[in-house]
């Protein structure tokens, strides 16, 4: 499991890994709308993503 590995890192000390959970990447409500297919992420989907990842990835350039 992705988890496990994250929690390995953080365990071992490394301070530069992040773990976004991808059951939270759509919300509930909207998570219908955002793909095309129920796989493949349509804009909205994307958009869903980008606000997902910005503030893990903030965070990992402002650590360096």
């Amino acid at each position: 499991m992705i988890f496990n590995t994250y929690k390995e890192a953080l365990d071992n000390g490394d301070e530069n890994v992040f773990f976004i959970d991808g059951e939270t990447i759509y919300k509930k409500s909207e998570r219908d709308c955002c793909t095309v297919d129920g796989v493949h992420p349509n804009d909205l989907g994307f958009m869903s993503m980008a606000n997902a990842v910005e503030p893990y990835l903030l965070r990992a350039l402002k650590s360096k």
